[in-house]
């Protein structure tokens, strides 16, 4: 069963199982309204054959924070099989990973704001992103040259330097805390992978290349690899 819009055009509606993603913000002026994206999610569903299993109401995050609910959410679906509707992916941080990330680990999904988002869509959002920042990038040098031969100084005593220290330091943490979210979503392939009857280091490596899963530097996995894995977490 399928929707048609105004226009002319379709989209299929979701059937089975989902799991709804909303989000909230308690800054004045904001756009995330909690009833607007339900009833933006409504004409996704198909009557009588949808059922929700769970649902996800996350304030947003500040910058550099984690959106916790969100991976519980695909957390569910990937062990339901079930289709994670996100209620608003407008002015989301990293929208674009996100959405190629559900698109390679093979997450079903459906954007209330986007309901006609296929491979093809996802491709055109990620050269529109490009260019974005392309245009970002050269509007930032233009008022840099602008400001140089204007004779503005562009560099000086900095005023907070002992702020500046907490840097690496907070740097390390959140490369621990991404290095151990990976490691523990490895660990979960892994056992899935081995639960399937498949042993061999070799075979677990071609597993997880096969699910779109990357090593930790973004090439593919090797039975070493897999064998420090299971190493590490087996010994916790």
């Amino acid at each position: 069963m399928a929707t048609f819009e105004a226009d002319g055009s379709w989209f299929p509606k979701v059937r089975g199982p989902y799991v709804l993603y909303l989000r909230f913000s308690d800054r004045p002026h904001t756009r995330l309204n909690v009833a607007s994206q339900r009833k933006a999610v409504a004409p996704l569903l198909c009557k009588g054959r949808a059922h929700k299993i769970a649902e996800f109401v996350e304030t947003e995050p500040r910058q550099g924070e984690g959106r916790i609910f969100l991976e519980e959410a695909i957390e569910v679906c990937r062990d339901q099989g079930a289709t994670l509707i996100l209620g608003k992916v407008d002015r989301l941080r990293g929208r674009i990973k996100l959405l190629d990330r559900l698109f390679n680990q093979r997450v079903k999904f459906r954007c209330a704001d986007l309901p006609h988002l296929y491979s093809s869509t996802l491709y055109q959002l990620k050269r529109e992103e490009s260019e974005r920042q392309r245009m970002r990038g050269d509007r930032i040098r233009e008022g840099l040259a602008k400001a140089r031969a204007e004779g503005v100084s562009l560099s000086g005593r900095r005023e907070n330097s002992e702020g500046l220290k907490k840097g690496p330091a907070k740097s390390l943490e959140k490369r621990r805390w991404i290095s151990d979210y990976r490691g523990r979503e490895t660990w979960r392939l892994v056992k899935g992978i081995r639960d399937g009857g498949v042993s061999s280091l070799t075979e677990i490596a071609a597993k997880l290349n096969e699910l779109g899963h990357r090593a930790p530097r973004g090439g593919p996995w090797s039975p070493n690899q897999v064998r420090r894995v299971v190493r590490k977490f087996e010994a916790k």
